[in-house]
C-alpha cells in the first residue's frame, strides 16, 4: 500500500526538486537511489535489500521521501514495523531445503563427478514464504513442491536415479520426511549421505 501511495505521488512531482528537499546535493545520486527504489516492488523488498549512498540508508531514504511527498508518517511507521519484524524472523531461520532420496548405489561412478551432481539432490527453499506461517501452513507448501517436482522429474533424478522420498529440512530444524505424493511419513528419518570432495 505505502509504495503504491508513493508511486502515484511521485507521478506529479518534479523529481529534482524532490530529492533537493530530500537533502541530495548530488543530483545522479538521488536519482540513482529512487531508481532502484522504485524497481522494488514492497516496503519489505527495499529493507532487506539494503541501500546506503552516503546520504540516507534504505530506510531514511523512504521515510525522508514519504514525508517530501505529504504520505502519512503513521503509515510509513507502520509499513516499516511490518518489515522489520520480517526481516527478524528470516534472519532467525535455518536454511530450509528438500533433500531427495533415491535408491542410489554407487558404482563406478567418479568421486568428482557425484560432487558436481550432488546439489541434484537438494531443493533449497526460499526462507520469505515460511515467515508467519503455521507448521501445518508450511508443511502445505512443502507438499506441494514435492508432487510437483516428482511429476516435473517423472520419478527420476539425473544420475541419482529413483526417486523414493523427500526429507524436508524446516526453519526451526524439525526434519519432516514426505512420501513422492506429497504425503507425510511419520516417524522416519533417512540419513543423507553427500558426494564431497576434499581439496
Amino acid at each position: 500500500m505505502l509504495f503504491n501511495t508513493i508511486k502515484n505521488k511521485l507521478q506529479d512531482e518534479n523529481v529534482d526538486q524532490l530529492l533537493q528537499l530530500m537533502g541530495y546535493k548530488n543530483k545522479q545520486t538521488g536519482q540513482a537511489t529512487l531508481g532502484r527504489f522504485l524497481e522494488e516492488p514492497n516496503t519489505f523488498e527495499w529493507l532487506n535489500n539494503g541501500s546506503f549512498d552516503f546520504l540516507h540508508s534504505s530506510k531514511s531514504f523512504l521515510r525522508a521521501l514519504a514525508k517530501t511527498l505529504g504520505v502519512s508518517k503513521e503509515l510509513v511507521e507502520t509499513e516499516i514495523e511490518e518489515a522489520v519484524k520480517k526481516i527478524k524472523a528470516i534472519a532467525s531461520f535455518q536454511q530450509p531445503y528438500i533433500f531427495i532420496y533415491t535408491n542410489f548405489s554407487r558404482q563406478s561412478e567418479p568421486i568428482h563427478v557425484l560432487a558436481v551432481m550432488e546439489g541434484k539432490r537438494n531443493i533449497i527453499m526460499g526462507r520469505v514464504q515460511f515467515v508467519f506461517k503455521t507448521v501445518d501452513e508450511s508443511l502445505k507448501i512443502i507438499s506441494n513442491t514435492v508432487q510437483e517436482h516428482y511429476a516435473v522429474s517423472r520419478g527420476v533424478l539425473e544420475l541419482w536415479g529413483k526417486i523414493i522420498s523427500y526429507q524436508y529440512h524446516h526453519t526451526d530444524g524439525m526434519v519432516y520426511l514426505f512420501d513422492v505424493r506429497g504425503e507425510i511419513i511419520k516417524d522416519v528419518v533417512i540419513p543423507e549421505s553427500k558426494a564431497t570432495i576434499h581439496i
